[in-house]
């Protein structure tokens, strides 16, 4: 398979076709249609930031669609047979995403103004009917309590996408092999150790984490 950049056409490593080939596979496997890989894209860093070793993205639309984005920090140190099993987290990652933050949007904003909400507009239109508060200070009570609104849905999504990943680990360790998964996230633990994160990741969780959570988990575990 060749990729094209302009009017070149630049022929894909093997082992990168390998990877695209299996991520075809996967998404055949996991009915995940949205997604057609087309090609790798070995990244160091994404803006100013450098990307972790067990870095995964793959872009729907766009002028990246289909493409395959891996750390460069592991470029040629999994084949790419260790390279499937963090392919399907990945991807199981990304097709969660979407019904899960809308899940996430409705139960927390929906009780919100059905409850909350109404109740500090029936304060407010209290406080309205008398002389002690004026309509500046309503707005401001008002305009608050959305804000609050928004904050706690923003929490939750912080929650949400750590939890997503742990999720999508257990999903595909159920398609490929919960071994086969943990030795993948412990080569690529092993691949920096001077960059290895043992600690906890605030939004996204550490790849120990990653490694502690599936080896402790149980078939009961699963989604």
């Amino acid at each position: 398979m060749e990729v094209v950049f302009g009017r070149k056409a630049v022929p894909m490593h093997p082992e990168d076709q390998k990877i695209v080939e299996t991520a075809k596979e996967l998404c055949r496997q996991l009915n995940f249609y949205k997604i057609n890989p087309q090609t790798i894209s070995w990244r160091e860093r994404v803006g100013v930031r450098r990307v972790p070793t067990e870095y995964f993205m793959i872009f729907r639309g766009g002028p990246f669609a289909g493409s395959i984005q891996l750390s460069k920090a592991a470029m040629g140190r999994l084949t790419p047979e260790e390279w499937k099993p963090l392919i399907a987290s990945g991807l199981i990652y990304f097709k969660n995403l979407n019904r899960e933050y809308l899940k996430t949007f409705l139960t927390t904003l929906i009780p919100y103004y059905l409850v909350v909400f109404p109740f500090v507009l029936f304060l407010t239109g209290n406080y309205l009917s008398g002389p002690s508060l004026p309509i500046t200070v309503a707005r401001y009570t008002i305009f608050a309590s959305i804000l609050i609104g928004s904050i706690l849905v923003f929490f939750r999504m912080l929650v949400l996408w750590k939890r997503l990943f742990f999720k999508a680990d257990l999903q595909a360790s159920a398609l490929v092999g919960k071994e086969s998964l943990l030795l993948s996230l412990k080569k690529i633990a092993s691949i920096d150790q001077s960059n290895h994160r043992s600690r906890k990741g605030f939004v996204r969780p550490s790849v120990d984490e990653r490694i502690n959570h599936l080896t402790n988990s149980t078939p009961q575990d699963q989604p």
